[in-house]
């Protein structure tokens, strides 16, 4: 009843979505993991910190909104699924002050909507498939937010 972070070390992992525990942790790190069975972040919606690296979900989860306390997430070398950041709004979020979403592969598109949003002190996205719009947007949002990575 007292767990509230969980780290997934080089594992092909399923969760239940059914599991009371997580409602209740507060950090998931994976790290060269794959994490398959939650289909809707609302099954984790304590989830403050979601860090991966070289990592993923077999399939990205619905309803990411549901995580209104979230304040970092990191998609390090988002490798093992698919995302498109465009179905992330960022306004979804005003406790959020880092994040960092990097692939080097083809396994994210777009950009978060609301990339305005003044509470991040840390802003940084890569991936092969932005576009010269989307690179200039990124750009000038981390100016207006002050920040210099």
């Amino acid at each position: 009843p007292n767990l509230t972070s969980v780290v997934f070390w080089a594992s092909e992992v399923y969760l239940d979505p059914s599991e009371g525990w997580l409602k209740r942790v507060e950090r998931l790190y994976a790290n060269k993991s794959r994490i398959h069975g939650i289909k809707d972040f609302s099954d984790m919606s304590n989830l403050r910190t979601l860090v991966f690296s070289f990592s993923g979900f077999a399939e990205f989860p619905q309803n990411m909104e549901s995580l209104g306390c979230l304040s970092e997430l990191t998609l390090g070398d988002y490798s093992k699924g698919l995302v498109d950041l465009a179905e992330i709004d960022l306004s979804s979020f005003p406790c959020l002050k880092k994040l960092e979403l990097h692939a080097w592969y083809d396994t994210m598109t777009g950009i978060p909507k609301g990339l305005g949003k003044t509470g991040l002190t840390t802003l940084k996205i890569y991936h092969q498939q932005l576009t010269e719009e989307e690179k200039e947007t990124i750009e000038v949002s981390t100016e207006k937010m002050g920040i210099l990575d």
